[in-house]
């Protein structure tokens, strides 16, 4: 994981787990603290935005103690297939749309000729599982393969 992180992060890393359970984040829901009132309020009001028929981007600012920002993405895409949104438009919403949210849709987002394509080849058909997102096996960044294949 050192090698993953470098040392600076891998040790706060580290630190993060020495006392997470005091964090106020994780106060009870008397005292509101934000994990509760996400974990009550959250999927409802995720849910209303979905039939609403909103655009909705994805994106996720977690990396908090025994929440890793490595596996954040995939994560929060499938609490939007949990809620009702189907997996084809959740990846369009975590590509085509998060472009044009960042006013690069005419850059980014979709694979087609003269767009800027970072690629991922993963084990499974996120169509079927969204979680086969979590199983990359290739990584294509700028035309170089990063992770896997030759």
């Amino acid at each position: 994981l050192e090698t993953d992180f470098g040392p600076l992060i891998y040790e706060e890393v580290q630190r993060s787990f020495e006392r997470w359970h005091t964090l106020p984040y994780f106060g009870p829901l008397i005292g509101l603290g934000d994990t509760q009132r996400q974990m009550f309020f959250g999927m409802a009001s995720l849910r209303q935005w979905v039939e609403s028929g909103a655009i909705v981007g994805v994106g996720t600012d977690s990396g908090t103690p025994l929440n890793f920002n490595t596996e954040a993405m995939w994560r929060e895409m499938l609490a939007l297939v949990d809620v009702g949104m189907s997996p084809s438009r959740v990846i369009g919403a975590a590509t085509r749309i998060n472009a044009r949210i960042m006013g690069m849709g005419d850059d980014l987002g979709t694979i087609e000729p003269g767009k800027l394509a970072d690629i991922i080849v993963v084990k499974g058909d996120p169509l079927f599982n969204l979680m086969a997102l979590a199983q990359v096996e290739v990584v294509v960044k700028d035309g170089v393969v990063l992770k896997g294949g030759e």
